[in-house]
């Protein structure tokens, strides 16, 4: 019975990583599709002039202060969004 209940289980957290996994796949694949969209000028970055929300929140995911929000950046913003809802 122990050994069936530790398969179970094992089993269960397996499927749970793997679900885990395709979803921050398809996040990643959305947030890099938005910011495709919104680098206008093909540079590989966002900046100030090509972000259309909130200048403070161009300036909370600017972590490295630069001006430019790079791929990066921008993933993380959509990952701590996702997470949030």
């Amino acid at each position: 019975m122990g050994h069936l209940l530790f398969a179970v289980a094992l089993f269960v957290g397996l499927v749970l990583i793997v679900e885990w996994l395709f979803l921050r796949h398809d996040e990643k694949k959305r947030a890099d599709k938005r910011f495709k969209t919104l680098d206008q000028n093909g540079d590989g970055v966002i900046d100030r002039s090509e972000w259309t929300r909130k200048p403070k929140a161009f300036d909370r995911i600017d972590r490295d202060h630069d001006g430019t929000l790079s791929p990066d950046e921008f993933r993380r913003f959509v990952a701590r969004r996702a997470r949030r809802r």
